[in-house]
């Protein structure tokens, strides 16, 4: 920053007088006219306005947030041009302590809680005391133009005034424009801070007195006895000016000055410098510094130095003024001269120095200085006033953004005075009151959020108190934590207990007669009770009319007992329309009757009773804990989705049959019956949202996806719930048999089979070293002898005839992008990962909005996204220091079509300003891959060229293989990503350039061994894509999804696989295999074939499709399936011989009984079933010792009766050794007991 001094006239003009010394208050006071209006004469053609604006929430608001607020405060100040000076005001003024503390004092009300009222005055006294509600802090920007007269300058001033509206309206500030009056109240509260003396003015009485608005305004007497202080009525007074010193400032020195706990004015006057005349004015100091550059190297030259070496202040002021103009010229900068001035007050001269000394320790954090403006304090409080007249010529040039860095905007306050406003706590910033009254504001809702722990609870609570103690508000609350009733106790309210097993109940057919004067209670009550049938009854149509018809007839036939004689012993209850709705002759009225019977008979026959509490109590807690948690959460959606106010529902599940399924089961749960239509999204892009919004559909265009989506779910459970207890009776322990499970395991039990029976062959190749420069090899040839006949010819005839040399340019397409699948198969690949720990990763950098949903299948992108992805590349790029330019092909990755529920993964826009370095290592490697695999996807391909040598030798053809590398491609940005974790890559061959038929020599002829190798075993690589591939080929077109399970699925099933005992995990950390345990093997084997085959699920998924097109009845599916499972369920025997495989293992004898101890899931067992005995897996001892009770350990208490243990902690954190102990309980239960080393 080059800083800009004012310049005073050293030229021949005449300058003007001295202004006489002034001789009273009155005269010191800078203005010379107030309009009516709010127009100031600040001095003859000189004339102003001063706007009032309220704070906003800046400091506490995001990082993009604070961003925007500050280019659009930018551009606010590059509003003023040069022709208008501006002046920002900050005033901290003490209000009366004693005034304030009673505006929050709770008036007594003789109710018995008057004590409670006291001890909450108090506490709101005390959180005042932590705050500085008692100074008034106000913002003000002053703006003055010149003029000959008041009619000339007030049309200029009007446009003005209303741009600046207009202006921080954009920025979300409230602003309002002050008048006369309010002018010069505020300048009377600058002048008589000691508040000995009260503003009273009217625009009338001037004429009448014959005093001017300065004696309305001035204080008892100005008193500038020395250079540096000065006193303003009982106010001692200091003004500094802020020495702009540092080369950076932050946005926090203006909010730590206003933070002061003291009355304080702030004040910057700026005013905009001519564009032309800034960039001169650079122009110039750069000439003049070019020729100082100049004379220096010239003085080198005649002492002899290097002429490069010049004074480090050239230098910098060299750059600094380049860069400005640079920033003058090509950025939207202009140029201000900045006074900034700082005026403390102290009710003692003690009281000053201290507030001075704060405020300088304020400027020097920010490596400024705060100076005193001596023989300057009267200029310095007059400059201070809102008048924008600046009397002190100190000024300092700074740029926009520099200017802007000053930023006015700290934390918006929230206090509304009242007799009805509740205390919500402190402003986070300030430590100021938040007081409102609720049903003052635009909206008055509430809604408490916070993390587990944080208080939402007692914030609850404390605003209960607050609205019992205050207002004359009846309090109903609903208490599904049963955490209410002793506040309710105490304020002596009711506390409703609403449970199966509860004494108190609430009627709901209670009425009241005076509810309303206009409407008939009855008929209110109708409704009611049509509403409470509705939902009770359910269905997707709602009540018929037949049943709504009756269900009212019955109402009026239930109530005339009552209105007869209303006492409470004739108010009807649920029961009597049970039995009303009986004697009706309609069968609708007894489908509505037995809707009705859980409620009246039933197990929730709680509502059916006479209310015995008094709900007319002023403050009432239902509390609802013992109701159930199925019931809590189907009655919050009941609510929400049959409110009055809503009108209709839009299902905004995913984009597929899961989504619709999800939404049909609530909203039929709920008992909703009003209309609802489909938000069908592939892409979460704003646009996509928006335009998915505008085309909301039918729900009725996807009530056939509903029915193949229900119909799959039933036939999931159907087979998983038969089958499995089908098997498990048949063998005697728990199996679990699933449509997707059992293929997966039977596809390892195959594969794992044909390991075991392949049996390798033997072969044999010659190879040929030739004086080429490459190595040509033989066929395989399966015997040795001949493989021997032929190099023995080779050797002795010693040359090779070049047949054959072939050329073919190839190319590798860039890989898709990433569904969760790819995503889980290249984690294991390449960092060792389990599915579950990617799933487990990719969901956690969701939830830090690092990447997009990761539970998707599809590999593409939809057309809206295709402008905005350049960017995400470039700032993927940037992210992972992969800057270097490359094209990008959008076009590669965008497909609409193939995008089902969501659209391929991504890294976001948030991850590129995303510490990266913070997260864990997992994590981190995630997202590595994922932005390799954006990057890789949208650039070239891979570009090689394949040759192939023929050559013959003895009548045998030889064969040689080279490639040579025509564009990286892709790779080239794989391998900078990735290059680690790729490890090192096998340089391609090249071979040398023959010609045909031309003949070389034979320097070497050498006889080669190998082996026919098996199938590799299956790693979570390879059975994911088993498990995606499976039965492909008789999947029908269109269908949702191929293979078996679902991409957010399929690592449950391989761990629920490996949980149940049937594979286990074997080998490194980085690669390991799944293999089928003995367990796994005897369930396929035992298991029928249409059950193991994943043909089932290509069957299955071919008549979905048709149900989904309309081409199948969801009744005729259903029907193939009962057959199925009832043919399985009676045609299955148990197999001979499978009780030997089905055996579980044996690992000790039970130390109670003797019989054998053998594994199952959840722990070992003795398989004596009178026995109780029983080693858990989740065992809680050894949980509390930090321990897992492992296979090894219970192998060891079973055998030694102990087991010792490093590390265990305590529960103070502190680790030891021990020795646990095994023993049995009376009843046969394990026992344990801890030996520690050196005794018991």
């Amino acid at each position: 920053m080059i800083p800009f001094w004012k310049k005073t006239d050293k030229g021949g003009k005449k300058k003007p007088p001295k202004p006489a010394v002034p001789r009273t208050a009155q005269q010191s006071i800078p203005m010379q006219r107030m309009f009516e209006d709010g127009t100031c004469r600040v001095k003859p053609n000189y004339y102003t306005r001063t706007i009032q604006y309220q704070d906003i929430n800046y400091q506490l608001a995001q990082q993009e947030d604070k961003t925007a607020i500050f280019e659009e405060w930018c551009s606010f100040l590059n509003f003023f041009d040069s022709s208008i000076k501006f002046e920002l005001s900050f005033v901290n003024m003490a209000t009366d302590s004693t005034e304030f503390e009673k505006s929050i004092r709770i008036p007594f009300q003789k109710d018995g809680f008057d004590d409670v009222r006291a001890e909450y005055s108090q506490m709101l006294r005390q959180q005042l005391a932590k705050g500085n509600n008692g100074l008034t802090k106000t913002k003000f920007i002053t703006f003055g133009v010149e003029g000959e007269s008041m009619a000339q300058v007030k049309p200029r001033l009007d446009h003005i005034q209303n741009d600046l509206l207009n202006n921080f309206h954009r920025l979300g500030v409230q602003a309002k424009p002050l008048n006369g009056a309010q002018r010069l109240k505020l300048m009377h509260d600058m002048f008589n801070m000691d508040g000995a003396s009260k503003f009273h003015f009217d625009w009338k009485d001037l004429v009448k007195s014959g005093l001017s608005v300065k004696d309305a305004i001035a204080p008892t007497a100005f008193a500038f006895k020395n250079s540096r202080t000065f006193q303003m009525g009982g106010i001692f007074c200091a003004a500094n000016f802020l020495s702009i010193t540092a080369s950076d400032i932050s946005d926090q020195l203006l909010k730590d000055f206003l933070d002061m706990d003291s009355s304080q004015i702030v004040t910057m006057h700026i005013q905009s410098v001519d564009q032309n005349r800034a960039i001169k004015t650079v122009k110039r100091t750069i000439t003049e510094l070019d020729r100082s550059k100049i004379e220096e190297q010239k003085k080198a030259i005649r002492a002899g130095y290097d002429i490069d070496i010049i004074p480090s202040d050239l230098a910098t002021y060299g750059r600094d003024a380049k860069a400005l103009l640079k920033e003058l010229q090509s950025q939207n900068e202009r140029m201000f001269l900045v006074t900034f001035l700082v005026l403390n007050t102290g009710r003692t001269e003690q009281e000053l120095e201290n507030n001075v000394f704060q405020a300088s320790s304020i400027a020097q954090k920010h490596n400024c200085n705060l100076c005193r403006l001596d023989f300057q304090q009267e200029h310095g409080l007059m400059s201070s006033l809102p008048l924008a007249d600046c009397q002190i010529e100190i000024q300092r040039g700074l740029t926009t953004s520099s200017t802007a860095i000053f930023i006015p905007f700290t934390t918006q306050e929230l206090y509304q005075s009242g007799k009805e406003s509740l205390y919500y706590g402190l402003n986070a910033l300030s430590n100021n009151l938040i007081m409102v009254d609720r049903k003052k504001l635009k909206n008055p809702n509430g809604l408490i959020l916070g993390t587990p722990g944080s208080g939402k609870s007692f914030s609850a609570k404390r605003e209960i108190a607050n609205a019992f103690l205050v207002t004359d508000d009846d309090i109903i609350i609903n208490d599904p934590e049963g955490e209410y009733s002793p506040l309710v106790n105490r304020l002596k309210g009711q506390v409703i207990k609403i449970s199966p097993n509860s004494t108190q109940f609430v009627n709901p057919m209670d009425i009241n007669a005076n509810y309303s004067e206009e409407d008939n209670p009855l008929s209110l009550k109708a409704d009611f009770i049509l509403s409470l049938c509705e939902l009770v009854v359910g269905g997707k149509e709602g009540l018929l009319p037949v049943e709504k018809t009756v269900i009212d007839r019955c109402v009026h036939l239930i109530y005339r007992k009552y209105f007869a004689n209303p006492c409470p012993e004739n108010m009807p209850i649920l029961e009597d329309l049970y039995n009303a709705l009986l004697q009706q002759d309609e069968k609708e009225a007894h489908h509505v009757a037995t809707a009705l019977e859980i409620y009246v008979k039933g197990s929730l026959n709680l509502f059916n009773h006479r209310t015995n509490v008094n709900v007319n109590n002023r403050i009432v807690c239902y509390d609802i804990k013992e109701l159930g948690k199925q019931m809590k959460k189907l009655g919050i959606l009941k609510d929400l989705m049959n409110r009055p106010d809503v009108d209709s529902i839009v299902n905004s599940c995913d984009s597929g049959r899961e989504g619709e399924l999800i939404f049909r089961l609530v909203y039929q749960q709920a008992g909703c019956k009003k209309p609802f239509s489909r938000l069908w999204l592939s892409s979460m892009e704003e646009t996509a949202i928006r335009e998915g919004f505008q085309k909301l559909k039918p729900s009725t265009e996807y009530d056939a996806l509903y029915n193949a989506a229900l119909c799959r779910e039933r036939a999931d459970w159907m087979v998983g719930i038969n089958a499995s207890r089908l098997f498990s009776c048949l063998y005697g322990q728990p199996l679990a048999v699933g449509r997707v499970m059992t293929p997966v395991l039977a596809m390892t039990v195959v594969r794992e089979a044909a390991i075991a029976a392949f049996v390798p062959e033997k072969f044999y190749t010659v190879d040929l070293e030739l004086t080429s420069g490459c190595t040509a090899s033989s066929k395989r040839f399966a015997q040795k002898e001949d493989a021997e006949l032929l190099l023995s010819k080779c050797r002795k005839e010693g040359r090779a005839t070049v047949q054959k040399m072939e050329r073919k340019e190839k190319s590798e397409s860039p890989p898709q992008l990433y569904d969760l699948t790819a995503l889980q198969r290249d984690a294991n690949r390449l960092l060792g990962f389990t599915a579950q720990q990617t799933l487990d990763y990719a969901q956690s950098l969701y939830e830090k909005r690092l990447i997009t949903y990761p539970r998707t299948d599809s590999r593409f992108l939809t057309e809206d996204m295709a402008a905005s992805l350049p960017g995400l590349v470039t700032d993927t790029g940037r992210a992972f220091a992969v800057e270097e330019p490359f094209p990008i092909h959008v076009q590669q990755v965008i497909n609409g079509s193939k995008v089902t529920d969501h659209h391929a993964l991504l890294p976001t826009k948030s991850m590129a300003n995303a510490d990266l370095a913070a997260l864990p290592a997992g994590e981190r490697n995630v997202l590595r891959l994922i932005a390799a695999r954006l990057l890789c996807a949208v650039v070239e391909p891979y570009c090689y060229a394949e040759t192939t040598l023929t050559t013959i030798c003895a009548g045998e053809e030889f064969t040689a293989k080279g490639k040579v590398v025509l564009s990286e491609g892709w790779k080239a940005v794989e391998r900078k990503m990735l290059g680690e974790l790729l490890g090192k890559q096998k340089e391609p061959a090249v071979l040398p350039d023959v010609q045909e038929q031309s003949r070389c020599s034979v320097s070497g002829a050498e006889l080669k061994e190998g082996q026919t190798s098996p199938s590799k075993h299956f790693t979570e690589d390879l059975l994911l894509h088993a498990m995606e591939t499976a039965s492909a080929d008789s999947m029908p077109e269109g269908v949702e999804r191929q293979g078996i399970g679902t991409p957010a699925t399929r690592a449950a099933t391989i761990e629920k696989l490996v949980q149940k005992g049937f594979l286990e995990r074997k080998g490194t950390k980085k690669n390991k295999v799944l293999l089928s345990t003995d367990k796994g093997k005897a369930l396929i084997t035992v298991m029928p074939e249409e059950i193991q085959s994943p043909e089932m699920t290509a069957d299955w998924e071919t008549k979905l499709l048709q149900i989904e097109r309309g081409e199948m009845e969801p009744g005729e599916f259903m029907t193939e399936i009962n057959t199925m499972i009832t043919e399985l369920v009676k045609n299955t025997e148990m197999k001979k011989g499978a009780n030997a495989l089905m055996k579980s293992k044996i690992i000790g004898v039970c130390p109670n009984c003797g019989k054998p101890v053998v594994e199952r899931e959840k722990g070992w067992f003795c398989e004596n079933r009178e026995c109780r005995f029983v080693l858990w897996k989740d065992n809680a001892f050894f949980n509390r010792l930090g321990k897992r009770l492992d296979s090894h350990a219970a192998d060891k208490l079973l055998r030694d009766g102990r087991v010792r243990l490093k590390d265990c902690k305590s529960v103070k954190g502190k680790t030891y050794n021990a020795t646990v102990l095994l023993g049995t309980e009376t009843d046969g239960r394990s026992k344990f007991s801890l030996e520690f080393e050196g005794g018991c």
